[in-house]
Order: C-alpha cells, then sequence, then structure tokens
C-alpha cells in the first residue's frame, strides 16, 4: 500500500458521519479496509456509565432492568454534553 492510500484511508477514517467522530480510528496498512471501532460518543457514554455503576446511589433499588434503563439514559445524557461541550471549543 502506498503512503497516498494510506493518507487517502486516514482522510476518510477521521471524517465524521453524521457527526459522529470515531473513538479508536486506525489502518490496517496491509489491507485496504477500514477498522472505524466505536463512535466517539459511545466511547463517552461507556465511560460515563462505568462511573455510574462503579458508584450507585445507596438509596437507589436493587440492579433491575428497569433501572438499566435508568443508566443507560443517564449515560448516554452524559455522553451528549460532552459532544456539545467539545463543539464549543
Amino acid at each position: 500500500m502506498t503512503h497516498q492510500q494510506i493518507q487517502t484511508i486516514k482522510s476518510q477514517i477521521l471524517e465524521t458521519t453524521e457527526g459522529q467522530e470515531q473513538a479508536f480510528p486506525c489502518v490496517v496498512p496491509m489491507d485496504s479496509f477500514l477498522l472505524q471501532g466505536m463512535s466517539l460518543r459511545d466511547w463517552f457514554a461507556g465511560m460515563a456509565m462505568m462511573g455510574i455503576c462503579s458508584n450507585p446511589d445507596e438509596s437507589a433499588p436493587t440492579w433491575t432492568s428497569s433501572r438499566h434503563d435508568v443508566i443507560a439514559k443517564s449515560a448516554y445524557s452524559l455522553a451528549d454534553v460532552m459532544m456539545e461541550f467539545r463543539k464549543s471549543k
């Protein structure tokens, strides 16, 4: 693969798709396919969810499926705030 082909692939990876930057874009130099990974929003949500789950509210009910929905919604809400904050910089 030529240097120009790699640069072209890198620029394709770094482009946003519907405003979703990739969290871990990379190029596999021996092949011509892209490994786009997860979106940056998904990465932020995963990190937020990890924090939420590692510091549970002592007064909250036990982990039920309805609680899972609240955690997921909260994580994506925090991720959306982080994405908006990035745009303001």
